[in-house]
């Protein structure tokens, strides 16, 4: 557990650059395995989805990410045996493509129409 002074500077250092600290009810770790295997359908989905809504991947991009994934989780695999990592890595970003073609084919047209 980290101490009190640690959250401290981290405090201080994120209001110096403008930023306002803020603390939500509900406090979770990303980098907790347990907390993120639980909640990968949503964060995935929901990060695809903005992301198109954003322009911040192009359509090719989040494909190739798609069909690379699945190499890159293999070999991760080869060099240090993690079957939880593995699901979630897969798993995220089949989520973050649905998330995001979802917004790319389905959701566009209803903008569009409100124009």
């Amino acid at each position: 557990m980290c101490s009190k002074t640690f959250f401290y500077y981290i405090k201080r250092h994120i209001e110096r650059k403008g930023f306002k600290w803020v603390i939500p009810r509900d406090l979770y770790c990303y980098h907790l395995m347990g907390e993120r295997l639980s909640r990968v359908k949503e964060d995935g989905y929901l990060v695809g989805y903005f992301s198109c809504v954003f322009n911040r991947y192009s359509t090719m991009e989040v494909l190739k990410a798609l069909i690379t994934i699945f190499p890159k989780t293999v070999f991760a695999f080869c060099v240090r045996p993690n079957t939880r990592m593995l699901r979630y890595q897969v798993l995220r970003q089949v989520y973050f493509t649905v998330g995001f073609m979802r917004r790319y084919f389905m959701d566009r047209e209803c903008d569009e129409s409100l124009l």
